[in-house]
């Protein structure tokens, strides 16, 4: 309770501790990215096997690697958090890709889904794996640029392929 002696109270926390603050913000978003990744390729099946919820429990591991590297340095004071989080959070999402491939191969989709349907919902969800491998060589710059790519990378691949689709 000592914030309540503070100039401004708990608004003096947030000031002091912006950094943390905007790498919280970061690390709960990338969370919700990934939850949405999952909800995107797992909404639309059926049914699954052995295989199909191997992959999916994979997918989920790789994801709890991420926040072990998240929790880890929540200062980003070292490389390896960095690359450590873009590397989880590709492999995450390219297994997760994996999974809807073959769920789809294997019939588990939803029937009433078209081949077209089938294929956007592939297409909508390789945005978050290939910014995360994106991410890991501005990993090497600093963690402030990491965390930036992560906010403007998706920007840019939404601006090219709005530009491609008009083609």
């Amino acid at each position: 309770m000592a914030w309540i002696k503070l100039e401004f109270g708990l608004l003096s926390l947030l000031v002091e501790n912006s950094q943390e603050i905007f790498r919280l913000f970061i690390a709960v978003g990338l969370t919700l990215v990934q939850w949405n990744l999952t909800h995107k390729l797992l909404g639309p099946v059926e049914q699954s096997n052995n295989i199909h919820t191997s992959l999916v429990l994979l997918q989920q591991v790789v994801v709890c690697f991420y926040l072990y590297f998240a929790i880890n340095d929540p200062k980003l004071v070292s490389i390896s958090s960095t690359v450590g989080q873009s590397v989880c959070l590709a492999l995450s999402g390219f297994i997760g890709l994996a999974g809807w491939q073959y769920a789809r191969k294997m019939g588990f989709a939803n029937t009433s889904l078209t081949s077209n349907e089938k294929d956007n919902v592939f297409k909508s969800a390789t945005t978050e794996p290939f910014v995360a491998v994106l991410t890991i060589g501005l990993a090497f710059i600093s963690p402030v640029v990491w965390s930036l790519g992560w906010l403007v990378i998706p920007l840019v691949l939404m601006v090219i392929h709005k530009k491609i689709g008009r083609k």
